[in-house]
């Protein structure tokens, strides 16, 4: 799920607080694909459907044949009815299921959105139905839930053009008629400031008052920094509050760990490297936090356990970068030999990379290797290679040093 459409559930979660603490949730779709939304719910009588066993699925069956006699205090659906031909039927059954005092929600996709989840595209993205081979895909708008819905006393739908979602809560007793109307120009500023977000990152610093009390979900968190991280985003007081928020809610997650350490480290605070190392234990061997820890690693002078990071990164030697990182590692280590049948390894897979070829050139000087190797290397990178204008500029230098 996208942060966008899980900051509209965050939004209302901060209009309806009661609804999201000891209160019973029935959810549609409810199969964990790239996060859940289950994680904003404080209860434990919480029931998730989907159409195949996965995580997150409590019972398998489709939201629209789903039949019990209890009525939940929230009934919510996110990003699942574009996928869903039953959809209308599936609305339906949703507003059956809904308690007097109840709120109903679901986000789903609207004009623009890029069709996903069928054969078509990429079947992961809707495992549900693509177990069932439905293979059907359709965005929506407010005009397709026309005519439905008319056992609810109020509701509203939002749209956000740019992240290309479609929104919506409704509510059945004339007491959350009230408190929603109440609500609206807080849902609206939300709404509107995540749009804004959406079209500008630049606009995050302004539109921050307008949502300084929704939780922010761990991919908001991570997107929020990714984007404004040279713009002072581990200073910002409002951000940097939010996510020590969010981290009571998702302390295990690599994401929040990692931007939460950026902020300890800026502030010099110590428990940065536990944060570094948690984000690095919990992201499954991702590539760009065992990076990130890797960094911490060396900035302290800790080259063995930097090293060691790396190296447990999955397919090291096809990612440039990551060799380059792991070679000057051995090579502040003393480790020559090692660093040379690395550069080695990286090499019969990336043949004549002249980034790679410049770092075993730069192998060879810093271990006092032959001059002959170091002059036949150099040459080879001129000739071979085809190599940025910075290492053809180092070679030349490297040459007319070693003379005829």
């Amino acid at each position: 799920m996208h942060w966008q459409a899980y900051q509209f559930v965050s939004a209302i979660r901060t209009c309806f607080p009661s609804h999201f603490r000891n209160k019973s949730v029935l959810e549609i779709g409810s199969h964990s694909v790239n996060g859940s939304i289950r994680d904003l719910f404080d209860t434990e009588d919480y029931t998730g459907l989907d159409l195949s066993e996965g995580e997150g699925v409590d019972e398998v069956i489709s939201g629209h044949l789903y039949s019990s006699d209890k009525r939940f205090d929230v009934v919510i659906s996110c990003e699942c009815f574009e996928h869903n031909p039953y959809f209308v039927e599936t609305f339906e059954n949703m507003i059956n299921h809904l308690a007097e005092d109840g709120l109903l929600i679901f986000t789903c996709a609207t004009t623009g959105r890029p069709e996903h989840g069928t054969s078509r595209t990429d079947p992961s993205m809707s495992p549900g139905t693509s177990s069932l081979n439905w293979d059907y895909y359709r965005n929506l708008t407010e005009a397709d839930f026309k005519g439905f819905g008319k056992e609810l006393s109020g509701s509203l739908f939002f749209t956000n053009e740019y992240s290309q979602d479609l929104y919506f809560i409704g509510v059945r007793s004339d007491s959350l008629v009230k408190q929603l109307n109440k609500s609206t120009p807080d849902l609206n500023s939300s709404i509107n400031a995540y749009r804004e977000i959406s079209r500008d990152k630049m606009t995050v610093f302004s539109q921050f008052t307008s949502i300084k009390n929704n939780l922010f979900c761990p991919d908001f968190i991570f997107y929020t920094y990714n984007q404004l991280k040279t713009c002072g985003i581990v200073q910002n007081e409002i951000f940097s509050r939010s996510v020590r928020q969010s981290y009571i809610y998702w302390p295990n997650n690599a994401k929040v760990n990692f931007v939460l350490a950026k902020i300890l480290d800026n502030e010099e605070n110590l428990d940065a490297a536990y944060l570094y190392r948690k984000a690095y234990l919990y992201a499954n061997g991702n590539a760009f936090f065992s990076n990130a820890y890797a960094d911490f690693l060396a900035g302290i002078y800790d080259y063995k356990n930097a090293l060691k990071v790396l190296m447990e990164i999955p397919h090291v030697v096809e990612q440039t970068g990551l060799v380059i990182k792991v070679v000057n590692l051995q090579v502040k280590l003393g480790e020559f030999s090692r660093s040379l049948e690395f550069i080695e390894r990286a090499l019969d897979v990336q043949q004549n990379n002249p980034l790679l070829l410049n770092s075993k050139l730069n192998i060879y000087q810093k271990s006092g290797a032959d001059r002959n190797l170091i002059r036949s290397l150099a040459d080879k990178i001129l000739l071979e290679s085809n190599p940025p204008e910075w290492v053809e500029s180092r070679c030349r230098s490297v040459l007319m040093g070693l003379g005829s």
